[in-house]
């Protein structure tokens, strides 16, 4: 618990917002997570097929979530790229 004082002489144990929300993220990324929704070899599929799988992991995951995982793919790929 976190005392914040509010004015002169006055405190008020309050939680912290992570321990109210909790940590939010993408969770663990597992190979072929999204090869379920035909996500799997992009530079060989057509913008149309990509789209569309994309799609239908958006409404399993959310679209915060996916981009979160897309991105964090991304990254990972290009750090490994560059080491």
């Amino acid at each position: 618990m976190v005392k914040r004082t509010l004015k002169k002489g006055r405190t008020r144990d309050s939680k912290t917002w992570t321990q109210l929300h909790g940590l939010k993220g993408i969770g663990p990324l597992k190979k072929g997570d999204l090869t379920k929704y035909d996500y799997k070899n992009v530079k060989k599929l057509s913008a149309k097929v990509r789209h569309n799988a994309l799609k239908r992991a958006v409404r399993v995951y959310g679209p915060l979530t996916l981009f979160r995982k897309l991105n964090a793919v991304y990254n990972n790929d290009f750090l490994l790229y560059l080491f």
